[in-house]
């Protein structure tokens, strides 16, 4: 039996094991304002109950079921999902609209007073302060609706672990990398090791050593083109501490020159190596091989690595074209040949800079360019002659 502290908000009839169902206004005890001490509670559990409180009043509610959750204590929220009861909607499809949007009404409680949906109720979540937005699985209520949107997210620790931050800087770089980097990684009082020069592995290898020496428990890798916040960072942090497999924890960026993710993935037995759209869904995802571009790596998985870390391979015939491996790939590899285990957080998205040149069209209006396109082609085909 645990012995944790669960508790299931307006359960009404349908009860689920493991919690205490009894905060419920047909049983005496309201869900709101909650009856309980600060810091009291493992997880707290709300099935299509928190759109009955009034939009306006929502971040009230939230925030006093915050105050009473331990901190790195779970939240869980299911409510409908407004955006896909609206798309079904448009489609024709049959459902009772009515009762999702506007509640069964078959007594005074029973009204909807907000609607939400992944953005909008992810929205409110950050901006009380909570961290790790994920989704979960329904059980044995609303919650298992095919139109329920079951959302959770942690309440921020006391502190977070010893977090160092390490890159390779190049002499020019975008400085929108830059202030994005001083307004996430300051607030948390995370410090960055960095060095310069014309070997990535080398200058990587440095700055991960100084992380490693300074004691640092998790290094955050970044590269000099990625964009990300402070809501990232610690979405990245409360993840990878509340799962013990997490070597690795890598966010969700798109490569430059490629309609695909900077990664690969696990390969199945069919050899695919495309995620599935659905399985972003997870709040982790196995990987072969990720990024550096704003990525958490365990510091005691580095010590099952053998030296150097970064090296680039040439192919077989000792050339650097296709089929060659870089050295940033090659750290991935050797990283999961120690049995570290790599995963994406699908949940988290950061993204990547890149040049373009504007050109101007026939009609004068703009044409984006990339350099690598202007290399081949030149000017742009229908650019104003």
């Amino acid at each position: 039996m645990s012995d944790k502290t669960r508790i299931n908000l307006g359960a009404g009839e349908a009860e689920i094991d493991g919690y205490d169902n009894s905060f419920d206004k047909k049983h005496g005890k309201d869900a709101h304002p909650l009856d309980l001490p600060d810091d009291s509670v493992d997880e707290l559990r709300a099935s299509h109950l928190f759109e009955h409180f009034g939009h306006h009043y929502a971040q009230q509610v939230l925030l006093d079921w915050k105050r009473v959750v331990k901190p790195g204590g779970l939240i869980k929220i299911a409510v409908p999902d407004f955006e896909k009861i609206a798309q079904m909607y448009l489609d024709g499809e049959p459902g009772p609209y009515q009762g999702w949007i506007c509640g069964g009404q078959v007594d005074q409680y029973d009204v909807h007073l907000a609607q939400y949906s992944w953005n909008t109720l992810r929205e409110l979540m950050q901006s009380c302060g909570l961290v790790g937005i994920h989704k979960w699985e329904g059980e044995g209520d609303c919650s298992t609706l095919p139109i329920s949107l079951n959302m959770a997210a942690y309440k921020q620790p006391d502190s977070w672990p010893h977090v160092a931050c390490a890159m390779s800087r190049p002499r020019l770089g975008f400085q929108d990398q830059f202030g994005a980097a001083m307004e996430a990684l300051l607030p948390l009082g995370i410090a960055t090791y960095h060095r310069s020069g014309a070997y990535y592995g080398q200058c990587m290898t440095a700055a991960i050593e100084n992380c490693i020496e300074v004691g640092a428990e998790w290094i955050l890798t970044l590269d000099y083109d990625t964009l990300f916040t402070i809501h990232d960072v610690q979405d990245l942090l409360a993840f990878a501490t509340h799962n013990d497999e997490v070597d690795a924890l890598v966010p969700v960026q798109m490569h430059r020159m490629d309609e695909r993710i900077l990664m690969i993935p696990k390969t199945d037995q069919t050899g695919q190596i495309e995620i599935p759209i659905s399985d972003f869904d997870a709040t982790y995802y196995p990987l072969r091989s990720g990024h550096f571009g704003c990525t958490l790596i365990r510091a005691s998985a580095l010590q099952k690595m053998k030296k150097p870390w970064f090296y680039p391979t040439p192919d077989s015939k000792g050339e650097w074209g296709p089929g060659h491996i870089d050295d940033d790939v090659n750290f991935w590899l050797e990283f999961g040949k120690a049995k570290n285990k790599i995963f994406l957080a699908p949940r988290v998205v950061v993204g990547h800079l890149e040049q373009v040149a504007l050109w101007p069209d026939k009609s004068l209006k703009r044409i984006y360019q990339q350099p690598s396109d202007w290399w081949v082609e030149r000017r742009p085909r229908g650019c104003w002659q």
